[in-house]
């Protein structure tokens, strides 16, 4: 059995949801460093450039926060086959990360505050070089991926035991 999504199908709209959300608090902290920044110019004397300053602030946070989660779930992708697991993501610089399945050590499932609150769940697979994450998926569905690669991970423990054996 392989899943995978492409262009963001089987993503669940709730990671829509969730990048929305995240990009949102974002937006708002930069919003407010804007802000502050154009307060302090006002207060010292200069209005146009207070102005000018928190306006700006204000339309690349709103620009932010329109457009960059719907860039994100377009482009993050994963693929499971027999043997790896590949995931892409990214906007401007796109990371590919690929675990193969035989040098994985740790399996877990994490659901933090937000992630709870939009229903979806995160992946995280360490091997000895380190951590890959499977974000933004369906809780039910990031269960079944870790049972999936937790049944492949022992079905190759077992064979590797079988041939040491004789």
């Amino acid at each position: 059995m392989e899943l995978q999504a492409q262009k963001g199908e089987g993503l669940t709209p709730n990671a829509l949801r969730l990048m929305r959300l995240t990009t949102g608090i974002k937006a708002l902290i930069l919003f407010a460093l804007f802000a502050v920044a154009g307060g302090v110019t006002l207060g010292t004397g200069y209005t146009v450039a207070g102005i000018v300053l928190f306006t700006v602030g204000a339309a690349v946070c709103l620009i932010y926060w329109l457009l960059m989660p719907r860039f994100r779930f377009r482009r993050y992708r994963y693929l499971l086959t027999q043997d790896r697991l590949e995931i892409t993501e990214g906007v401007l610089f796109v990371h590919r990360t690929v675990v193969p399945v035989d040098r994985i050590h740790q399996i877990e499932v994490s659901r933090g505050p937000l992630d709870s609150f939009c229903g979806v769940a995160c992946v995280e697979v360490t091997t000895a070089g380190g951590t890959a994450k499977l974000k933004f998926l369906d809780a039910q569905k990031a269960d079944a991926v870790a049972a999936l690669l937790h049944s492949r991970l022992q079905a190759r423990i077992g064979t590797a035991q079988e041939g040491s054996d004789v």
